[in-house]
């Protein structure tokens, strides 16, 4: 449905596009609380938007739902297999760096086995983060089945929740505090 509009105030018109988008986009959060529905929720999104960037003016949500029908099958296979490679991506996110950060690495620590840990840690905690992102984002949109691993990823993840809001140490009292620079000095 295209329709003509009346362009009488530039700053009506923009309040309006604004009102419409804001519109648009609580529908499209509403949308995507079926986690499954993501990829045909941002897909109509997109579709709506380029509407009205090439000056196609219409009804928003209506051609949003529309939309939304429309691509559903397609969205929704094509957001499931985003999972894995959120996983991937994550990872090389996460993982050891390249060689000479690795050098930069080895030159700061001094100490060649410091240096192993720091980058086997980084590797652990990449693969950590990658799996928690498959298993839990794909449980959520039912791509995997509830099984060990799952049960694994959900404790890394409570464990990992844990260790950032815990109470860190403290420390006594008599170091923490220091007054001049001659009690730093001592």
């Amino acid at each position: 449905l295209m329709m003509k509009t009346w362009r009488l105030n530039p700053v009506i018109d923009f309040i309006n596009t604004i009102c419409n988008y804001i519109v648009l986009n609580m529908v499209f959060l509403i949308t995507c609380l079926p986690v499954f529905t993501i990829g045909a929720a941002a897909a109509a999104l997109d579709y709506v938007s380029l509407r009205e960037a090439r000056g196609e003016y219409g009804y928003l949500v209506r051609t949003y739902f529309r939309e939304l029908k429309r691509s559903f099958k397609t969205g929704t296979a094509a957001f499931l297999i985003l999972f894995p490679i959120g996983g991937i991506l994550v990872f090389n996110l996460l993982c050891a760096p390249c060689f000479a950060a690795m050098g930069a690495i080895k030159r700061e620590m001094n100490n060649g086995k410091w240096t192993a840990f720091a980058i086997g840690y980084m590797c652990v905690f990449a693969y950590v983060a990658a799996l928690i992102v498959y298993q839990i984002g794909g449980l959520i949109a039912g791509v995997v089945s509830f099984n060990l691993w799952t049960v694994v990823a959900l404790a890394l993840l409570a464990a990992i929740i844990y260790l950032l809001v815990r109470k860190g140490y403290r420390g006594e009292e008599n170091t923490r505090r220091l007054t001049s620079v001659a009690a730093a000095a001592r």
